[in-house]
This record gives structure tokens, sequence and C-alpha cells, in this order.
């Protein structure tokens, strides 16, 4: 007997489960029956129902979704078929078997009559085609009749060429699937439909319920009947009058109202009237905008807060929907915490998001994106990572240390360099050179190296092992060892690393991994040979598909539900989210390869049942009203005005055409729910008492008033809290003069006392007189600035190193030649620089590598060419004015001459000369420094030092002018030393990247008897007087957008410009950059 009784879910469908149940129970409470539904959050509805709210005592009472009876009757065929005939197993694949299938197929037929197959490179092209297969195999539609219709004329003609690729497609794939012995979950349906008169669970029953479908696929509709042949079966169908239920009435009409069906109206409508005994439930509509889906959800804890508090409703009675609960991911969890709200949630979160499953993802492709240093350190130095050597988690490594040392030697991927960096952990000089500025001592710096260089190398060890090709389960298995040999897993976390909040997320992420290494193995079924790098592919797309439930749940929670969860399911208080255009109702658009009315002759001339697309449409308007009628007591329909960034949307279509409509009673008027704290007060349905801690917080401090009472004795937030507010309090006055928050600080301090011990270069100067500020955090600060990005590309400030270390071994042999007072031949000088450039490059690439291997030959011959030119220009020097280069790389001091003024302190200079050059008489001495540029042009005042030292933008040369190498010293007669006289400090400007490489410019060193020297004195007095007054100020300048300490000055933020910009002194220093060379003699 097959009866079927239609009505609204609430109360009316329900009331009357609850009423067949209870005469099904009340001849015999023995009497067993089945209940069976669309889904798991339907059922757990039911069980609380029958159990909980009418106390029911349901022995042999079987409630199972749609896929669960299909299991249950699959079980029980194979125990029967143990003692009988054999029945053929079917593995359940999931939607990815059959698209990387798809994938097989295209790439095998590549003929130009395939029209996919020149899109197969496309990514929305095998899932598309997928979901198009699905639908034809949900209706069981059997491809030799869909191509019998083809013949006949009944699809358009334009239409045959792509519905014949489609049907031979799903004619292959079920042709594999039979063959692979895989398939669906409506394939399992499917299998058991001929064992449903014989079976002994069904045979028992003494009727099914179907409670709550109102669109089913042609596969559960032929189950539906085989069973209602085999007992008695009656159907509770959600159903009303009206527009909305369009979409249940057309299925109802197609495939339940048949011969023999005796149907039953609970209820014709949604209106009842006083008489009625059972009536529709008329809740209070309130409909509110709110700014982005944060604002949506903050709203809806402050109403169910309310309701909870207020009117004494219990969590799991408060219900919170959306068409699609995507985007509200990343606040609800946040923001129901901190209201203190317990939910239960159909919501999913990628896998992705959790650190473990980016080291998957990350192993799984070092080999093939050649060991990329951030990803080996990303690894090597990630919690889950075991150390190979101690069989421990790295709590002793130091992922800082580690970044530097792989940005000092330039270690930028790929086996090489990373055999390179074991050898530098054996070079004792190497680690000398590094050790200064990892602040490690030499021992510590030598450990965490060698530390680093073992575990990298084993790990590259075991990646390079790795099979190249394979099968599937051949790769996936050796992944699988790589994982358990280098990574801890997610449950099997040393003892120090294991707390009770960690088990739920531990054993969410092993299910996980599980689930994709099966999806990945059941590929093998395929038996296809890939390469690691396809097998790469396949596992990082399962890695993104695979989704984790979210933590902190709880089955008594408020139901936070996506809207097809929650068919069926009744709220005294539901709040709707994203009522706006393009999200309820969504986007619907038709099947590209299936067109509409392609299905429509399906349909109604080949009798399939399957749907056109645009009825989707109508579905969106059935669930919108079936959640309207779900609401007992109030329902609240929230949209965003606004998105998150302020951008205006629209409402959805179903506010104007829908809530008007219904019998529910209607709001006064549209709440607009504000974005600032302050502006809320008005809400009636907003209360103070509802505010989480932070928002009383935010609050008081708006009105102005302490929170101190708020904070608990020796609070360590109260601190931080009154240390901030202060430091803002400073920082956002304005039209004040500047304070210690704008780098004025204290004069005389400890810095200036280390200068007068140890004295000062000219570079640091240089750096005061181009920002104050910078120099603060550079020199007094000793902040490490923002590092450059790790690139192949070497440097300019690499090649000018090179060259430097060049030029001194060239010279320093040149002299052994007695160069230049004997001539050395061409050749001769070819050789030696050759062998040079050889031994200094081959030196620094076993360091730090060569980068690009062409652009390293080519600038080789480029310098090569240079220094020629350079050692020819000093050859010239020497036989015009008798210029003999004499010392390398020497340290120099000297000290600033007095200001005059008697004000300041002997301060001292040091530094370093690339070179220094006396005459053949050693009556004169010059000072040679080299400046190489990879620059292609020439600056117009670059060649006048004089200028630039006045403005601060080149403090080497007069600085250089008054130091004296400390090994140039001469002695008298008499037994003193007297100073040779410095001439001048000559630049050589290297430039190999420009047809003249080599260009000179010279800074006399009598200038200081000069006015200009008089002039140059007194600016680097102020510059030194700043650094002595900590006048460490901000002073911007196009250096800003390039400078390594730009996050941490604040030359954008307003108040501090203008504070900083109102000093007398910063005016001097921009009145400094603009100064000439004085003509006064």
């Amino acid at each position: 007997m097959f009866t079927l009784l239609s009505g609204p879910f609430h109360p009316h469908l329900e009331s009357k489960l609850v009423e067949t149940v209870q005469q099904i129970k009340a001849a015999d409470t023995r009497t067993p029956f089945a209940i069976v539904v669309p889904s798991e959050s339907l059922r757990r509805r039911l069980q609380w129902l029958l159990c909980v709210e009418h106390g029911f005592a349901l022995f042999d009472v079987h409630f199972l979704t749609f896929h669960q009876f299909a299991l249950r009757l699959d079980a029980e065929r194979w125990a029967v078929s143990q003692s009988g005939a054999p029945v053929s197993s079917l593995e359940l694949v999931g939607d990815f078997f059959y698209e990387y299938a798809l994938s097989i197929i295209l790439h095998q037929d590549s003929s130009p009559s395939n029209p996919f197959a020149l899109r197969t490179e496309s990514s929305g092209l095998l899932p598309a085609l997928w979901r198009t297969i699905q639908d034809l195999q949900e209706a069981q539609v059997e491809p030799n009749v869909v191509l019998r219709g083809l013949q006949e004329g009944l699809f358009d003609e334009a239409a045959t060429e792509r519905l014949q690729c489609v049907v031979g497609l799903l004619a292959m794939l079920q042709a594999w699937s039979e063959q692979l012995g895989v398939g669906l979950p409506d394939d399992l349906t499917d299998s058991i439909i001929p064992w449903i008169p014989q079976s002994p669970f069904i045979g028992k029953l003494s009727s099914v319920l179907y409670y709550g479908f109102y669109d089913i696929t042609q596969v559960q509709l032929s189950v539906l009947e085989e069973v209602a042949r085999a007992t008695a079966v009656t159907v509770f169908f959600p159903l009303f009058t009206g527009n909305a239920s369009q979409f249940a009435q057309r299925f109802l009409d197609r495939h339940l109202l048949k011969a023999g069906v005796v149907h039953h109206s609970i209820q014709g409508s949604v209106d009842s009237s006083p008489s009625e005994p059972t009536k529709a439930w008329t809740p209070h509509v309130q409909v509110v905008n709110a700014v982005g889906p944060e604002g949506e959800l903050t709203f809806a804890c402050k109403a169910i807060a309310q309701h909870v508090e207020g009117t004494g409703y219990a969590w799991h009675e408060i219900g919170v929907v959306a068409r699609n609960l995507e985007s509200y991911l990343p606040y609800f969890p946040r923001i129901f915490g901190a209201h203190r709200i317990p939910f239960g949630t159909t919501a999913t979160r990628p896998m992705l998001e959790e650190p473990v499953a980016k080291m998957w993802w990350m192993l799984a492709g070092l080999r093939e994106e050649q060991f990329g240093w951030r990803n080996v350190l990303d690894v090597v130095t990630s919690p889950s990572y075991r150390s190979v050597a101690n069989t421990e988690p790295l709590v002793s490594a130091q992922p800082h240390i580690w970044v530097q040392a792989v940005h000092h030697f330039r270690i930028i991927g790929g086996h090489e360099d990373w055999a390179r960096l074991g050898q530098v952990a054996q070079d004792s000089m190497a680690i000398q050179a590094w050790q200064p500025s990892s602040g490690l001592s030499l021992e510590q710096a030598s450990e965490s190296l060698h530390m680093l260089a073992e575990i990298v190398g084993a790990l590259i060890a075991d990646c390079q092992s790795l099979p190249s090709v394979g099968s599937i389960g051949e790769l996936t298995a050796a992944f699988q060892r790589l994982v358990e040999k280098h990574l801890w897993g997610p449950t099997d976390q040393p003892s120090f690393a294991q707390d009770e909040a960690r088990d739920e997320r531990s054993e969410f992420l092993m299910n996980g991994f599980e689930q994709a290494i099966s999806a990945l193995q059941q590929l093998d079924r395929v038996d296809q040979q890939v390469t690691w790098e396809q097998w790469l592919e396949l596992f990082r797309s399962i890695l993104e598909r695979t989704r984790l439930p979210l933590l902190g749940q709880t089955p008594m929670g408020v139901q936070v539900l996506d809207v097809m969860a929650a068919r069926g399911r009744p709220f005294r208080t539901l709040v709707v989210l994203g009522m706006n255009d393009h999200v309820f109702p969504r986007v619907v658009r038709e099947d590209a390869f299936l067109r509409d009315r392609d299905r429509k002759v399906l349909a109604e001339s080949l009798g399939y049942k399957i749907d056109e697309k645009m009825t989707g449409f109508d579905e969106e308007a059935l669930l919108f009203a079936l959640l309207q009628q779900s609401a007992r007591d109030h329902l609240y329909l929230l949209y965003q005005r606004a998105d998150g960034h302020g951008r205006p949307l629209i409402p959805s279509s179903f506010l104007r055409e829908h809530v008007a409509s219904t019998a529910a009673q209607p709001a006064e008027s549209e709440i607009t729910f504000p974005v600032g704290l302050l502006d809320r007060s008005s809400i009636s349905s907003v209360s103070a008492a509802h505010t989480t801690p932070q928002e009383a917080r935010l609050g008081l401090i708006l009105e102005g008033r302490s929170i101190q009472s708020m904070a608990a004795i020796g609070s360590p937030w109260w601190s931080l809290f009154q240390n901030g507010m202060e430091v803002m309090a400073h920082l956002e006055r304005s039209g004040t003069k500047a304070g210690a928050f704008d780098g004025i600080t204290d004069g005389n301090g400890m810095h200036w006392q280390d200068l007068i011990s140890r004295g000062f270069s000219p570079t640091a100067l240089g750096t005061y007189a181009q920002c104050p500020m910078r120099y603060w955090m550079m020199q007094v600060l000793k902040v490490q600035g923002v590092q450059d990005p790790l690139s192949k590309e070497l440097p300019s400030r690499v090649w000018g190193e090179l060259v430097h270390q060049v030029l001194c071994e060239v010279y320093q042999e040149l002299a052994t030649h007695r160069w230049p007072h004997e001539a050395v031949s061409p050749v001769q000088l070819a050789d030696i620089v050759n062998s040079h450039v050889d031994h200094v490059f081959e030196e620094y690439a076993q360091r730090f590598g060569t980068g690009y291997r062409l652009i390293w030959d080519w600038m080789r011959a480029r310098l090569i060419s240079m220094m020629g030119s350079l050692i020819e220009n000093d050859h010239s020097d020497f036989l015009e004015q008798g210029w003999v280069p004499y010392a390398y790389e020497v340290e120099a001091a000297g000290a600033l001459p007095d200001d005059g003024q008697g004000q300041s302190e002997l301060l001292n200079i040091r530094g370093r000369f690339d070179r220094v050059d006396e005459t053949c008489d050693h009556s004169r001495v010059r000072i040679v420094d080299y400046k190489v540029s990879m620059r292609r042009s020439f600056q117009a005042d670059e060649l006048d030092l004089v200028t630039k030292a006045l403005q601060g933008r080149q403090l080497q040369p007069p600085l250089y002018s008054l130091m004296t190498p400390m090994n140039l010293q001469h002695e008298t007669g008499a037994g003193g030393a007297a100073t040779i006289p410095m001439q001048s400090v000559d630049f050589r400007y290297l430039r190999p990247m420009q047809k003249e490489e080599v260009r000179a410019a010279s800074f006399s060193g009598a200038i200081w008897e000069t006015a200009v020297g008089e002039q140059l004195k007194q600016t680097i007095h102020a510059w030194v007087q700043g650094i002595r007054a900590g006048q460490f100020f901000i002073l911007p300048g196009t250096y800003c957008r390039s400078c390594q300490y730009a996050s941490a000055c604040r030359f954008q933020h307003h108040p501090s410009w203008s504070r900083a910009y109102g000093l007398p002194l910063a005016k001097t220093y921009r009145q400094i950059r603009k100064q000439k060379v004085s003509n006064d003699k």
C-alpha cells in the first residue's frame, strides 16, 4: 500500500508523523518500522521529536537516511550471499575519481572530431562536464536511447555533435565503472533494487515512512516504488498552496500521483482558520540590514542572547541559516565565541587551513619545485617536523637564525645550493665571517649551521629517492613513507606537544589525511603510469577539496546550517543570513553541455526524470518558503546593505516578493544595524547586557570613560592598555612640539659617549645627514631592517665586493713586478687579471653561488675589461704625475677639526681606504676609493664631490681627507713622526654597464683652507651636534620608498610628520640639502 500525505512541514506534517507513529505502536510496541529521510540533519531532528519531545519508547524503529538505507540493504545482501550466490563488489568513489577518468578519456581521444579534446587544459572543464554526466546517470539515461533519439531528430540539429560526445563519455564511464567495480552512492542504491523483494529486513517491517523530500533522483524514486511493492509505504510530502510550492507540486504530479497511490492533503494552505485544530505558525518577521558578514553575525548573536536570556529559549531551539555558509566561515566561530554562544553546524572548513596540511602540500612538491629555500625552511622548522638525528621535534631550532644563514650564503634553492650549504658548514672561515651578524657565539653558529645542513641534507636525499614514475598507488605509498619519516602525524605528537584541546583537531586531521590518501589510492584502479609531477597535481587537488568539521561544536548549541540542511527543521527563532541578490536566490545558469531544451526532450519525449536547470529558481523560492514556515515565534531576515569594503549591495528579491505574501506578522519597520558601537544602543534588540567584554571596553573608551573597574588587579592587559593609550595620546596630538615619541631624546646620552670613545664612520654620519630617524634605527637602536627579497640575481653590492677584492689582489701582484715603474706586457697583465678574477670568483661561488650562470659569465668578462681600463688609467697617472699605488684596504683614523666656537669635543673618525697612492718622492699622498655601480646612465652632478658633500649626499671625500692611514707614517731624523700631507681623495667610478667604464672625480685636501671648507666644516658640525643633542626626527624624502625601515617609520602619519616638519633643526637640514658651493674667497 502506497499512502501519500502532503502538507506544510510545520506543524502539520510533523504532527501527522507523530500521530502515525503513535498509531503504529498503539497495537504493539514491538512493531518494527523504518523512517527514511533525505538528510542526516533531518534524521536527528525526527529522533529528537519522537524520543525527547513526545517521549516515545521506539523499540525496533530504524531512523535512516537514503544512503544509510541503501548501505543497510547492501550489507544484508552481502551477509546472505556468503552462504549463497556471490555478489559483485562495488567500491564507492567520489567525484574526483570520475573527473580523473574523464581526463584520461579526453587525453586518449585527441582527435579533431572530439569537441572537448582541445579544451582539456581548462581547469573548469572536467568538473562541469562531470556534473552533466552525473545528471544523466542519476536519471538512469541509457546512451543507446539518446543516440536513437538523435537519429530520429528529437533533438536540435545544432546539438547533435555535442550530445553524441556527452553520451559517448557517459557510455565509456559506465563501462569503466563496471569493469573497475566502482560507483557512486546512487550506483550502490541502484544495485540493491533487485534485492528489495527478497530482503529479510524489508520483509519484517510493518511499514516504511518516507519523510521530508520534495524531489529525489530517478534511482531513489525506483527504490521507493520497489519498497512500496514489498511493504506498506507512507510518504510525508511537504506541500502548500502558492507559487512558492510549484517546484514540489511539479514533482508530485509527475512522479508520485500514480495509480494505486492514496493521497491525503493534511493542509491545503499555510493559512488556517480558527476552527482548524492545527494552525500554521505566524512568527514575528523582522528585516535587518547590516554591513558585511561580520555585521550580520554580530546582530544575530545579540538577538540570540536576548531570546535565550529574556524569553528562556534553549540554545538548540534557535537556528541561524544561510544559503551558503562559506562567506561566514572566517567570522562566525570567533563572533559566537566572543558572545559565549555554543553552536553546532553543518559547515566545514578547508583542511589546508591547518599547518600540518600545508606541510603535506609543501613536502610533496619539494623536489619538483627545486627545493626552494622558503619551502624547505618552512618544512624543517615546522613543529610537525621530526629531527632525523634525534627523532624528536626541533624544539631547539632557531628559524630566524637559519633564515639569516640562508640569506647570507644565498641559498636560493636547488640541490646544488643546498649541497653548497653542507660545504659551507665545514668551512670555518665562512662560519667566522657569518657569526657576527648571527648574534651567536662562534660555537653556537657552527652548531646551528651544521644542524641545518644535516637536516636539510637528509630531507633532500629522501626526496630525491622518491620514484619519478610509477602507478598512483606506488607513488602514494612512497609519499606516505616520506611523511611518516619526516613529519609527526596529527595523532602521534609527542607528549609535550599534546593537550586536550588538540585531541579533536588531531582526530579531524587524521581522518582528513586518510580520506585524501584513500581518494588517491582509488585512482590506482585506473592502472595508469604517471610522473611525480602529475601525481603531485592530483594530490594537491585532493587536499584543496578535503574539508574538516569546525572545532568547538556542541550538539545542543545554536544550529548554524545551510539552507539545504535546514529543510524540515523547526525553530522557535530563526535568523536567515545573506538575503542579497545573487546570494539567495543563488545564480542559476543553464548547463553548457546539456541545454534545457535538450533536458526537456529527455524528460517529456524519452520519459527520464531529469530537470531543467532554470527550474532552480523555483527551488530557491521553495527553500525560502520552507524557511519562513520553519520559524514558530520569530523570524529575522538579514541582508547586507554593503560588504566589508563598503561597496553597496542589493537586497534579495525574496524580501519584496515573499515576505509581504506570507501569513507572518510584519515588523513595524526595518532595522539598520549600525557599524559604530555607540550607535547600537538605540536598537531595542541590542541590550547592554549582551555586549561582549571587548565591546564593553571599547564603548567606555569611545565615551571617554575609564575601564579600570573592568580590569583585575595586576592584569597584564590593563598595563598594556594604559601604556598603549599613553603612547597614542602622544602620537595623535597635533599643533605641539615634537617630543620623545618623535625621536627627540636626551642629549649627551650613552650613544654620544660611545661615539667619543670609538669614533664614527663617514657612512654613519652620511646616514644621519640623509635621515636622522634612519640613523637612530640603525646606529642607536641596532634594529635590523627589512631584508631585500632573496633572488637568484646577484645584487650590485656583490659585484662591488668582487671588484674590490680582485683589484686589491691584482695591484698587490703588480707591485711584485715593480709596476708601474716597470712596464708589464699586455699578455702578462691579462694573465694576472684573469687568474685573480678566477680565484676570487671561484672562492665566492663556493660559498655564495653564482646566481644566473649566463649573467655571471657575462659580468665576469665585462669586469675584466673594466679593470684593464682602470689599470691603464692608473699607469697614465704614474707617467704624468708620478702616482704609485702603495697600500690596499687599510684602516685609517682622524679627527674632526674644531668648529671654532669651542663647543665640540674632539671626535675621532674611523674608516677603511680602498687604496692609498703616493708620489715617487713620497711627498704627497692621495686616497683612491672605488665606486662600482650597475647603472646604465651617469648622473649629471655625480662628479661634483664638493656639492654632494655640502648637501650630505656623499661625506666620504671630506672626512677621508681628514684621516691618515695607520701604516703610512714616516720617521723624521729627530725621531718624531710626521704625516705625509693628504693631497686629495679620488673616486674611481666603475661602470661595467656603460660605454665609458671608468671615470674619476677628485676632492682636494686643500679645500679646508678656503671659505668652502669653512662652510663644509660648519655643516658637518651641525650634523654632529644634532647627534649629540639626540635629535633623531623624521626627515622624509624620495629615499623613503626604498628605505628598509619604512615599515617602522611614521613618515606617512600626518601628526608625526607635522611635528617633525616644524622643528627648527629639520628646517636647517632641509636648507642644507639645497646649499651650493660658496663663491666667497
